[in-house]
């Protein structure tokens, strides 16, 4: 196995389990593509530093530009399989689905996901310019506030008037909270209560108002894609939790094995004690020991400040 580092992008350290980074493998789903280009939908995970496959993202960067020059149907599309894939890995998390039905939805759900990454940073440095121009580089964050309120910000609007007697029910709501990339355990009432001793009362933001017609619905693009970046997030945390349930009191063990093997009962225990220290995921080939040494001297240069990112901190770069 040879890897070549100019064949992709570094994202980061964000450490997962296997589970769930074999759903990630592969993650462009051509059957949901339609109007959206062909791609690779490759990953390289060598002890949790993810790249991404540059051929991909360079691809995503181009179509988006494309679209936000021709003001086509392009992100209409994108927002349709987002919505379309978020609920159903939604409806399937709170349903006894089968875990084969849970863990495909969320492999689906991956596209659009990995899909905004590159797509956000595109239109992120299309806005840039157009206000550069003008001498309006300050207004580029307001671009970027959410379309709509998250989830997570709605669980802290609803504590800061939460009386004592309904805090067992805003626990069982939100027990996602805390859990992610199949990581992590359910929001506790311990949790909660500590929430409550920090609440900070809701903030107001400056509205910010624009417009030209073209920033406005650029405006629009862009609130958008910070919105769903959160949700997929979100989603994966519900999906998460629904795994965590379903796995029972064998979950930190059944977190090693691939869908497949865990779904077919093929249990390789010693391969697992190996996959618990360090794994890597080319392909479909799992990299441990030696083979997992190597590929990380042929890949890596490490960042002046590199940060492990797990559990709700992954969505600094993932979500």
């Amino acid at each position: 196995m040879i890897l070549n580092k100019e064949d992709y992008v570094y994202l980061g350290k964000y450490k997962a389990p296997l589970l769930y980074y074999s759903l990630c493998q592969n993650w462009f789903v051509p059957k949901l593509a339609k109007n959206l280009p062909k791609l690779k939908g490759e990953i390289l995970v060598l002890d949790g530093e993810l790249f991404y496959c540059k051929s991909d993202w360079n691809m995503i960067k181009s179509r988006t530009l494309k679209a936000l020059k021709d003001n086509d149907k392009f992100f209409a599309d994108f927002i349709r399989l987002s919505k379309q894939t978020i609920g159903k890995v939604e409806r399937l998390s709170k349903k006894k689905s089968k875990l084969e039905d849970l863990y495909k939805a969320v492999h689906e759900m991956e596209f659009p996901w990995f899909f905004i990454l590159p797509m956000a940073e595109a239109v992120e440095e299309y806005i840039a310019e157009k206000l550069k121009r003008e001498n309006r580089l300050n207004e580029l964050q307001f671009f970027f506030q959410p379309s709509r309120k998250s989830l997570t910000i709605k669980q802290q609007e609803e504590l800061l008037d939460l009386p004592k007697n309904k805090i067992e029910r805003h626990v069982k709501k939100y027990e996602w909270l805390g859990m992610m990339h199949f990581w992590g355990k359910p929001f506790s009432k311990e949790e909660c209560l500590e929430q409550l001793k920090t609440i900070k009362p809701k903030q107001s933001y400056r509205k910010h108002l624009v417009k030209e017609k073209k920033l406005v619905q650029l405006k629009k693009i862009s609130s958008d894609l910070a919105y769903y970046r959160q949700r997929f997030a979100e989603t994966c945390a519900i999906a998460s939790l629904a795994n965590y349930k379903r796995l029972g009191k064998n979950y930190n063990f059944f977190l090693w094995l691939t869908p497949k093997e865990l779904l077919e009962g093929e249990f390789p225990k010693k391969e697992i004690e190996e996959r618990r220290k360090a794994f890597g995921l080319y392909k479909d080939r799992i990299l441990v020991g030696t083979e997992l040494k190597r590929a990380l001297q042929e890949m890596m240069v490490k960042p002046d400040k590199a940060e492990t990112f797990s559990g709700q901190a992954a969505n600094k770069g993932m979500a």
